[in-house]
């Protein structure tokens, strides 16, 4: 087909051939709206940041920098709206009443909310334990890919499906009991059946509401597997550090009545009586939840697909079945 061919194909179909191309760059600006606004609805901060946040300012409390400097060289390395947040917690800590580091921190979700009171423990600790608790927590975040990258392949095919049913409600709707008559198609079951196509993107935009807020709890709620880990590990930080175990149990919010470290370590789910015995199990434990984690986002890369065949089925009934139905009205006549 030559392109005068393909212009006069697109005449009869009566579609302008400017909306078309106007469409399809509108498409690729409202793809990359609907990408910045799935991130805007997981308020919880990315693996990504935590990770960088971590690592940049076990550096500032160690004494290697300052939080502002760092928070600043952030803001390049993350997606929006991080370098927003960032900025946000620059300004707050150089202002002239700054809070504490982990309170900036979590009030401009540069923390994840679940591990905020363990954040909180190391800092009443001292500069020592905050140190290595945000050593560790950088340390133990194995790197993936990012939850949004890996519902990319989801969310271009919503956005298709979409389109293909805007394109059925503009275009085609209108005109779907025109071509009937014409085509001689006398079956009513075809014609109810071509205006309920019309609500197919409805389902979409449910099914895409949907995956959204299973994302973003998600986003917040898998940090709650970390919660004994994150205490184990400021106990051990602060055993380290040869504090009394009265102060580590006082802030980690327990009773402070000179606890033995067996008391302590059982109060936070570890069975552990030696430093030893607990940083063995700390390993263990980490290796158990990597596991867990990589379980995890398997079965959720698999099962977002399979929620997404939805739709896709009830699509590919609906234009295959209308398809067939009006060719084997026409081979009847």
């Amino acid at each position: 087909m030559n392109p005068a061919d393909a212009l006069r194909f697109i005449s009869a179909l009566g579609v302008d051939l400017g909306v078309v191309i106007g469409s399809i760059l509108g498409a690729f600006i409202a793809y990359n709206i609907i990408l910045a606004l799935f991130r805007l609805c997981i308020l919880e901060p990315s693996r990504a940041c935590v990770l960088l946040v971590a690592e940049s300012m076990c550096q500032a409390v160690g004494g290697k920098s300052v939080p502002e400097r760092e928070l600043v060289g952030l803001q390049a390395l993350l997606p929006w709206p991080h370098p927003r947040r960032l900025a946000q917690a620059t300004r707050d800590l150089q202002g002239s009443s700054p809070g504490t580091l982990v309170t900036v921190l979590a009030h401009r979700r540069l923390l994840p909310t679940m591990l905020v009171p363990f954040a909180a423990a190391a800092e009443r600790l001292g500069p020592g334990v905050l140190e290595g608790w945000f050593r560790n927590l950088g340390g133990t975040l194995l790197p993936r890919r990012p939850q949004t990258r890996r519902m990319v392949p989801t969310l271009m095919t919503l956005y298709v499906l979409f389109g293909i049913g805007l394109f059925f409600i503009r275009f085609i709707e209108p005109r779907w009991d025109a071509i009937l008559t014409d085509l001689g198609i006398t079956d009513r079951s075809l014609r109810v059946i071509g205006h309920l196509g019309g609500y197919l993107p409805w389902l979409e935009i449910g099914t895409a509401i949907l995956i959204a807020l299973g994302c973003a709890a998600w986003s917040r709620w898998h940090w709650l597997l970390e919660r004994r880990i994150q205490a184990g590990e400021i106990i051990s930080q602060a055993l380290q550090l040869r504090l009394p175990e009265a102060a580590i149990a006082a802030a980690l919010g327990q009773r402070a009545d000179a606890p033995s470290l067996a008391q302590l370590c059982r109060s936070q789910g570890w069975q552990a009586t030696t430093a030893d015995e607990l940083a063995i199990g700390l390993a263990q434990a980490r290796q158990v939840h990597a596991r867990r984690m990589l379980i995890a986002g398997t079965l959720f890369e698999v099962l977002a697909p399979l929620v997404l065949a939805i739709p896709v089925l009830l699509y590919g009934r609906f234009i295959f079945g209308s398809l067939l139905r009006i060719i084997v009205e026409l081979n009847g006549q």
